[in-house]
């Protein structure tokens, strides 16, 4: 009995036909959480393939926030020609895993002349997760000074799990005068109680202002840490001037490490 992991896909197969030089994705997974994860390691193979000019190779595809609004796809490891099996080794992947929120894995493929070039493709990956999804929440921001205020966006959880923290943030329905809100990520601690917790803390260091009526972004990885024994996550937001009441609804979806 062959045991299937967490972290391991199955034996994803497809058969993928090109008949030019353009590199085409066909994605084997659906959309998987980038918390945590740092190497990703392929078994590929092509079977069947015809000519001699059949191209292939591993692929990723990452989300920042929306899975609706992917970046641009890239290839991992070497391409690949005609029949064969490839195994790649850990691939390190850490940086764009801390700076998204999604991803998903293909193949890559492409016929290296303007002849028809097909064939059978395999795939299968495995990774090392250490990172936790502390889930989505919806708040509404209301604020009518540069006073900061503060809204809470996970539960408490234990400080030990946290070594980076990150979040990806969907603003809308921003009223008041154009690019006056400001918002951050911050975080609050507890010694012993949650409830008698320290005061809030910016995680991140700098303000984003919204330009816009519509605002997403992702933080990226944040490195935070404390002795404490809890801590939980929220958003810092204000006015950069004036007092005119400004209203948005923010959507988040936090993790840690």
């Amino acid at each position: 009995m062959r045991i299937l992991f967490r972290n391991q896909t199955p034996d994803l197969q497809a058969h993928v036909v090109s008949n030019n030089t353009t590199t085409l994705y066909l994605w084997l997974t659906g959309w998987l959480s980038c918390d945590g994860v740092d190497n990703i390691r392929f078994v590929a193979r092509a079977k069947n393939a015809t000519g001699s000019g059949f191209r292939w190779q591993p692929a990723i595809q990452y989300a920042a926030v929306r899975e609706d609004s992917p970046g641009a796809p890239g290839t991992l490891g070497t391409q690949q020609t005609d029949n064969g099996d490839y195994g790649t080794g850990d691939i390190s992947v850490s940086t764009d895993m801390g700076n998204n929120r999604m991803f998903r894995l293909g193949i890559a493929y492409s016929s290296s002349t303007a002849s028809v070039q097909q064939g059978d493709v395999y795939l299968q990956a495995t990774w090392k997760q250490v990172g936790t999804y502390l889930g989505s929440r919806q708040v509404q921001l209301d604020v009518d000074g540069t006073g900061t205020r503060y809204q809470v966006l996970t539960d408490w959880m234990p400080a030990t799990f946290m070594s980076y923290v990150k979040a990806a943030f969907v603003l809308t329905t921003i009223t008041g005068t154009s690019a006056n809100l400001k918002y951050r990520l911050a975080y609050q601690t507890a010694a012993t109680m949650t409830e008698q917790p320290t005061g809030w803390t910016d995680a991140e260091q700098g303000w984003t202002t919204p330009q816009n009526t519509y605002d997403e972004r992702n933080t990226g990885e944040v490195s935070l840490s404390t002795s404490n024994m809890w801590f939980r996550l929220g958003v810092a937001y204000a006015l950069t001037s004036g007092s005119t009441v400004t209203t948005a609804v923010l959507d988040a979806c936090c993790a840690c490490r």
